[in-house]
């Protein structure tokens, strides 16, 4: 189960809720502006497939959340996930600005070699749908240190 999501380029220590879907089929959103959240009905970190989280840009008064910096990620950037004693890294590989109701390819697999997929929003607020109209989708690539001691 993570815990921690790590991210030493943009400053992010935050703790991991665990999500599923909301009551119109999406992905749940984290409930605290500080925290990311893991779509648990899919792949954990370090696991076969895409483990996706997401987070926060903004916060109804606040102006930054959690991810507001997301988009300060380059390829290459380390990404620690933390399950309890143990961590995985993720490397950065790309970054994507995509309408909020597309699906990105390999968004949510359930096979394939271990990824990360980051999430927030992105663009201008939409007032009539209540939601950002854009999201910016950060894909990094597992790397083989699940199992060593969490900094």
């Amino acid at each position: 189960m993570p815990r921690r999501l790590v991210i030493p380029r943009i400053g992010v220590d935050a703790a991991i809720e665990q999500v599923g879907v909301d009551g119109s089929g999406r992905m749940g959103v984290p409930t605290r502006p500080a925290d990311v959240a893991w779509y648990a009905l899919g792949p954990a970190p370090g696991e076969p497939g895409d483990a996706v989280i997401d987070g926060h840009l903004d916060w109804y008064d606040m102006p930054r959340a959690v991810f507001y910096d997301l988009d300060n990620l380059r390829p290459g950037d380390e990404v620690d996930v933390v399950s309890g004693t143990e961590r995985v890294r993720f490397v950065v590989t790309t970054t994507q600005i995509v309408p909020y109701t597309a699906r990105p390819p390999g968004l949510f697999d359930l096979a394939g070699e271990p990824r990360l997929s980051l999430i927030t929003c992105a663009g201008s607020w939409d007032n009539r749908r209540g939601t950002y109209a854009k999201r910016l989708v950060v894909t990094a690539r597992g790397m083989a240190l699940a199992g060593q001691a969490a900094p």
